[in-house]
Parts: C-alpha cells; structure tokens; sequence
C-alpha cells in the first residue's frame, strides 16, 4: 500500500518549515503538522482585542541571522514575499537615573557613545568588538551542519596558541566572568550581562561565556525585522513549501509516532486519525518529548528513555512573559542621550550588575523579581504600516518565575505582572503605562499551552554547556538522527540552538536528503575544507587577541 507522504515534519515552527521548505523543494511529498492552529511555534503574532486588524509579534522580533542565512538565500524567500528593513540603531540600554548608551551599526557611534560614559571601556570595546565578531564567525562556521567533535574543537583551539587558550577561557567561564574581565563601568556591563541573558542564561552559568560576544560580534550588519512583522517569515515558509508541493496542516497535534520493525513510519494525530510516511519523521519538537511521549517505550531501551527524560529545561525556573500592545503615543525617553533612532531598535531595560544577578536569583526562587529586566521595542517606529492611524505598536519580554514560590497560578498573576513590568518602562519612558489602548499578555504557561515547548521555553532545552554543540540535545542525537531508522530531530533543541536563525531545520534537511541520495556527502575533502575554514577563523581569533 503506498505511503501518504515521503516525509512527515511534526512542528511548525520556523525549523520545521524551513526543514520542510529543504525537502519539498527537493522533490519529497511533504506534510508539516502543528498542533496550534497557524503555524509560526515561537514566531508568533498577536491578535490584540478591539483591534482585530492589528497582526504584531509577541514572540521573536528580531531577525538579523535569518535575513543572512543560508536558508534566506537557498529558499530564495524574497520572492516569496520575504522583505528586510535595516536600521542602524540596533540595541539601546536605558537606565533610571537617565544614563544610557546605545549598539549601532556604526561602531564608530557605538563607541562615543561609551567612552562618555567611560572612556577606558570605550578603548576596551574596539578591542572587544573585534574579538567577538571573530568568536562570531566561528560560531557561524560551527552551525553550518553538525556539531563539530570535541576532539576537533580541541585541536583547534590547540592551533590558534594561547589564544585559543583564551577563546576556549571564554567559552568555560560564565557571562558574569566575560564581561567584569573585559570592562569596569556598571551601565557598560550590566547592559551586556542583561543582554547575555537572552538565551535563558543566568549570569553566573560556567559555559556560557560566548553569550555577550552575541550582542557585539554582528553589530556591522544593522538590525533587521521583516517587513510587516514576523508573520511575513512564516507566510514566506508557508508558500514555499506549497509552491514545491507540500502541505501544512494545522490544528492537527501529534499523539503518537508510529514504529515498526524499528522504523518510523508514520504519525497517529490526537484525533485518532494515522498518516504514513515512505522514508522519514522529522520531529521539530524536543526530544525530551518525543522519547517520553511520542515514541512508545518499547521502542527504545529502558536506560536510553530514562535519559531522555532527564534532558533539562527551565531548571533555573525561568520562564517568559509577552505583551503586544497599543499605544496612543509612541514611548519618550527621558535619557537626553537616546536620539530620536533609538526607537527604530530594541531596547534592553535593567539595574546595574548586581540588579541583573538579583532578578536571576529571585526567579529561580520562585519570587517575582523587585527590579525585571525587560527587553521591550515599538514595532511601528520601524514600520509604520504595523499601526492603525493615531496609535502606535509595543512589544515586551521579560524573564520571570516558571512557577512561584508562593503557589501562586500564571492565569491569576500575569495581568498585575504585566502592569508591574509597564511600571519598570515607565522609569525610562514615563508615558508608556498611562498610554496604554489594549493589550494581548502571553504569560510562561501560555507559551507552553501555545507552543507545548517545556516551561514554555523558545530554545527548547536549556543551553549550559551540557546540551550544547556535540551535546545538544545529547551526546548520542547530535547528528540530528536517532537510534530509530526514519526518525530524525531538528529545532531549537537541536544544535546549534534556539533564535531565528533557521540553521536546525536547514541541518537536518541536508542530513536526511544525504541519507536518501538527493544531497551529495561532503567527501573527505570537503570535510577537510571545513576543519580548515574552522582553523583559519581560530587563528583570525589567534591575531585579533594577540592585541589584547
């Protein structure tokens, strides 16, 4: 009996249909299922109530590696709909006393705008800046295709001398670590510690010290958002997979992956209903899930399950809260050195060193933190068409208690949490709560009822060095395939990891039409080539540090 598919992708975010996107433009009968009922995952759009023409993101916001990806380019997306707008303001960091200072695509602007504030850190952030573009390109290498063995990253660190020393340094130590060694003026530090925060990562977590090299590294390409929100990515996936013939199904959530003879061979959806594939599952959704849910026990082995359940995520208690909003007047900031650009970007809101630990240190207690962080943007500033006449698009994120010490229930909190966190906007821009028209409130339990994603977590798993690069999401499923023939991982908790980036699903797509003969495998050639690329970057570190 012929199968009803080549390929079932189970998850729609945008890994899963870029993946889809891959195979279908290949020539492989495809069919993407998601549970919600429009696709996106974590690129997500809001429907903010007595504005029903309104459509604005409440989930990822900014795009800048996806418009620079591979998969932009090789999808060809732009005609499919798909527009970038750059600005040069890319991050601004206010704080309460009206101090602030702001990330441009000019460098230049970048670092006036430090060294008024501290001119020892301004000499400091060239410094940094060219060092973290490099630790970035390195990354980038490394996220093309599967994790690169531990052996191999040995041996490169190995060839770029003490400087590879230094980089491997940075990697092991914790964000709190990087950015007190590299700089001394609280508002230059906090506001890149805050940032380093962005991946769920705590201040004091040891391997995660690349994280504030993310926020300078890719300054000189501007920050970028599609045109009309994050929903023309989506769309833009969407019509290419149709265009190639495929299909996404929508409101139809997966109960089972079907096995036989240890294969994969289909998917049986929550309504009872089975759909076969002829060569391959590939599930966007983390792994966790799938061994301890989707994939029955006794097709796998007792100790291989159990290790699949112990996968972490949210073991900080972190989790995020979302606001889309309606304002009747655009923020104003009360800093006198935020000009007018600084609304074109996101803006990055906290205390100083000691406020960012603290917020940490609280959520993972359980107790809404005195003094949030919030990441919070005016989407319309960028591109006025978001905006219906006369109001004006907001955007908000904060990290908060998964679950809170006092046993409070998130559909109880999550209102007065979200005024509590317009009142900590309020300290930089004063008329954003009394602005305020309507508003959609995504709390963390709301993320994971929406999503199913553990804690609600955009990145899947967690992202210590303990399920990252050749460990994500474990040792054993780092090449995107499993024990179980014909079922293959991607997503955010695959490597490289979770942001817009595209790179999970493009991975995994070029692994499965490598092992179905309609992708040539890299020789040992090509494979040298790589190794090499990775070496000739180690050793750019090698030069840049050898400054320091």
């Amino acid at each position: 009996m012929a199968s009803d598919y080549d390929v079932i992708v189970v998850g729609a975010g945008h890994n899963g249909l870029v993946c889809a996107a891959y195979l279908a433009q290949a020539g492989e009968r495809v069919l993407v299922l998601e549970g919600h009922d429009v696709p996106g995952g974590c690129v997500a759009t809001a429907c903010i109530p007595g504005f029903p023409e309104v459509r604005m993101d409440i989930g990822g916001l900014e795009h800048g590696v996806f418009a620079n990806s591979h998969a932009m380019r090789e999808l060809r997306l732009a005609d499919f709909g798909l527009r970038y707008l750059t600005r040069d303001h890319i991050y601004s960091f206010p704080f309460a006393d009206g101090v602030a200072w702001s990330m441009h695509a000019d460098r230049a602007k970048t670092v006036a705008g430090i060294a008024a504030i501290s001119p020892r850190d301004a000499e400091s952030f060239e410094r940094f800046s060219q060092f973290s573009a490099s630790v970035l390109d390195l990354l980038g290498a490394i996220s093309d295709g599967p994790p690169p063995s531990l052996d191999d990253l040995a041996a490169l660190t190995g060839a770029a001398g003490k400087s590879g020393g230094r980089l491997l340094h940075t990697f092991l130590s914790s964000p709190r670590q990087v950015v007190d060694r590299w700089f001394e003026n609280d508002y230059i530090r906090a506001a890149l510690l805050n940032y380093a925060s962005h991946a769920q990562t705590p201040p004091w977590q040891l391997g995660s010290g690349y994280a504030p090299c993310l926020a300078v590294g890719g300054q000189g390409s501007g920050g970028k958002r599609p045109e009309g929100g994050g929903r023309s990515l989506i769309l833009a996936l969407v019509r290419c997979i149709e265009h190639h013939g495929g299909v996404v199904q929508c409101a139809a959530p997966a109960r089972r992956i079907l096995i036989r003879g240890r294969r994969a061979v289909g998917v049986e959806l929550a309504s009872g209903e089975r759909l076969t594939t002829e060569h391959a599952v590939v599930s966007a959704i983390d792994a966790r899930r799938v061994f301890t849910e989707l994939v029955d026990a006794d097709h796998q082995p007792a100790a291989f399950r159990l290790r699949m359940g112990r996968l972490t995520s949210g073991r900080d208690n972190i989790g995020e809260i979302s606001m889309a909003c309606v304002l009747r007047e655009a923020p104003k900031f009360t800093s006198s050195d935020l000009g007018d650009g600084a609304l074109l970007g996101s803006v990055w809101q906290s205390g100083f060193v000691e406020d960012v630990e603290t917020t940490f240190m609280d959520i993972r207690r359980g107790v809404m933190p005195e003094r949030p962080g919030a990441m919070w943007a005016s989407p319309s500033a960028l591109d006025p068409s978001l905006a219906p006449e006369g109001t004006h698009l907001f955007w908000l994120a904060a990290f908060v208690p998964y679950t809170f010490r006092d046993g409070r229930h998130w559909d109880q909190a999550k209102e007065e949490v979200a005024d509590r966190l317009l009142e900590t906007v309020g300290r930089v821009a004063p008329n954003v709560p009394g602005s305020l028209v309507a508003r959609q409130v995504l709390s963390p339990l709301d993320w994971q009822r929406r999503t199913g994603n553990l804690n609600g977590n955009a990145d899947h798993l967690d992202t210590g060095i303990d399920q990252m690069l050749g460990n994500r999401p474990s040792p054993d499923l780092s090449g995107y395939k499993t024990p179980i023939r014909g079922l293959y991982l991607s997503g955010a908790g695959t490597h490289p990891g979770g942001g817009i980036t595209g790179d999970p699903g493009r991975n995994a797509a070029r692994e499965y039409l490598r092992d179905r003969g309609l992708l040539p495998r890299p020789s040992g050639l090509q494979a040298g080539r790589r190794l090499a690329r990775l070496g000739r970057l180690a050793l750019a570190i090698h030069g840049v540090a050898r400054g320091l």
